[in-house]
């Protein structure tokens, strides 16, 4: 996919990030409607909603990282997706009675929460927000569409890093040592999100550091060459002859 239209789906995500948090601030702000959105707080290891749990409201993350997953066969978590600032927790549960799947804080939260009464109340007289709303929505079944369809491709490993890019994405930090990640990095979870053993993940990193694309640093994973591990991903994708989805191959539209 040529750099431009990289470069427009990053900055259409950016704006689209900007306008929600933009209509939130006011509607939090405005005295006819403050009372209708909180900021919470929330420490490492709590939970944001509950899967199974009644739906009590949505979340827009201001600040901090929340892990999403959900209960599978034999009690397995299957981790669906990270989320960080600009992103939204419960949205795609508002139609049921219970919680699809459950969010954990990864480290220290601070939200905006609207219960449903109000939710409702908003989005009845707020069409702005309405309309973004469902263009978030509507992008992240998309995403989750297009990621599913695209790991039947890989093999195990290239699930490991196609993990490790998505991650890096949401949590990672560009410094001159490279893309830095300190949180999602537990081998547990690096397999969970890429359908794999734990041991195969480990190996699977082992031989990404030896060959220097990454760096192994106790807890933190540091990309040294993310276009390299891009590289890997659409030799693939380019021989599966998909179509590209909105128009974009599948390395560029994720990471």
């Amino acid at each position: 996919m040529p750099k431009g239209n990289h470069s427009k789906r990053i900055s259409n995500n950016l704006e689209q990030r900007r306008n929600l948090l933009r209509t939130f601030k006011l509607i939090a702000k405005h005295e006819d409607t403050a009372n209708l959105i909180s900021i919470k707080a929330f420490n490492k290891g709590d939970y944001l909603v509950e899967e199974s749990k009644s739906v009590h409201g949505v979340f827009f993350i201001l600040e901090g990282k929340v892990k999403v997953f959900s209960t599978g066969l034999n009690q397995k978590s299957n981790i669906l997706r990270f989320v960080s600032k600009g992103d939204m927790v419960g949205l795609s549960s508002l139609n049921s009675s219970y919680y699809w799947a459950s969010a954990i804080v990864m480290e220290q939260a601070k939200v905006y929460f609207i219960d449903l009464e109000h939710l409702h109340f908003i989005l009845n007289n707020n069409r702005e927000l309405s309309i973004l709303l469902i263009n978030k929505l509507s992008d992240k079944l998309s995403h989750y569409k297009i990621r599913q369809k695209h790991l039947t491709l890989f093999s195990a490993s290239e699930r490991v890093i196609d993990a490790l890019l998505l991650i890096a994405y949401k949590f990672g930090e560009t410094t001159n040592r490279g893309i830095e990640i300190s949180v999602g990095t537990a081998r547990k979870d690096i397999a969970n999100f890429a359908n794999t053993s734990v041991e195969f993940a480990i190996r699977a990193l082992s031989d990404l550091n030896s060959k220097n694309y990454i760096t192994l640093d106790g807890k933190m994973i540091i990309i040294n060459e993310k276009e390299i591990l891009l590289d890997q991903l659409k030799q693939v994708c380019n021989k599966s002859n998909l179509p590209n989805d909105l128009g974009y191959s599948y390395p560029d539209f994720f990471y």
